[in-house]
């Protein structure tokens, strides 16, 4: 259980660093041209790991199966990185990464609508929580040098976290036999199927020669860590702890976004943030509190 719970861990610090190179990255890269490289690079480094380890696998999958593997592509991988990069360029990335605290919210949310989870109410009121944290983040935090599109940035973080709670309970649907490595290969293709063709009118009027060797590590980072580490680690978490545990180990991609923002974006933290993430945390500890009590072990 431990090493499921370390996984996680692992998995959300490394996503949270996403935030921070995906905000350097939209200021010079069209977002699906963006996403489409990153894509691009974790598939070529899956699919013929995943066709020389376990090919066969991939005939056994079923109908159902490829439904949900297509659901996760669509909402983890294609929908997800939508909002969340068209996002950062309109709000800041410790702001992104503060909204990005309610996703354990939002999985304990979405957990009772579709998978029947019972929710008690020491986690309504962590919602609760958290819900005001992300007002109080958009009232009042809401004004920096970006203005006015602060909020709709902000708001399409929230439409982000909604599509990353989706992604996480669809693993719960899946098959157990489906390895982490053969569900990242797959919903990694699926995933550039659905952003090819925006990739490609993109490609046609960008000069990919004017980046920067920089931007291309970046890119390469987001393939191979975020796409392919990241990704293999939480299937594999996900698949050994309840949904309710896997969320709230989604309050470790703020913390890394936050701190890693701070560092290399040198953007600044008020105490405004300070008190939204307060809020936010709280909510964290008591469905956390909460699924410690209903799952011991």
């Amino acid at each position: 259980m431990y090493r499921a719970y370390l996984e996680l861990s692992i998995a959300m610090f490394i996503v949270g660093s996403s935030v921070v190179v995906g905000k350097s990255l939209v200021a010079s890269l069209p977002i699906f041209l963006l996403l489409g490289l990153r894509l691009g690079i974790s598939t070529m480094i899956l699919v013929p790991l995943v066709l020389w380890s376990e090919g066969r696998r991939i005939l056994l999958i079923s109908k159902k199966q490829w439904l949900i593997l297509g659901m996760q592509a669509l909402t983890g991988v294609f929908l997800f990185n939508l909002f969340l990069l068209y996002g950062l360029r309109l709000t800041s990335a410790v702001e992104s990464g503060i909204i990005l605290s309610t996703t354990p919210a939002m999985i304990a949310l979405l957990s009772v609508f579709l998978l029947g989870e019972r929710v008690s109410s020491s986690t309504w009121l962590g919602i609760s929580l958290s819900v005001l944290g992300i007002i109080i983040i958009n009232v009042v935090g809401g004004q920096q040098e970006i203005g006015n599109f602060s909020f709709l940035g902000n708001m399409l973080i929230l439409l982000a976290v909604v599509c990353e709670s989706l992604f996480t309970l669809f693993r719960k649907l899946q098959d157990e036999e489906i390895s982490a490595v053969l569900t990242t290969a797959v919903v990694s293709l699926l995933g550039l199927i659905m952003v090819l063709p925006f990739m490609i009118y993109e490609g046609l009027q960008f000069d990919l020669g004017s980046l920067a060797i920089s931007e291309w590590l970046m890119i390469v980072y987001y393939g191979v860590f975020v796409t392919v580490i990241a990704f293999v680690l939480w299937f594999r978490g996900v698949s050994r702890v309840s949904a309710s545990t896997a969320g709230v180990f989604t309050g470790i991609m703020p913390v890394s976004t936050i701190i890693l923002s701070y560092l290399f974006l040198q953007e600044q933290v008020s105490l405004v943030h300070f008190l939204g993430v307060g809020l936010i945390f709280c909510g964290i500890l008591l469905a956390a509190k909460d699924n410690g009590r209903r799952n011991p072990t």
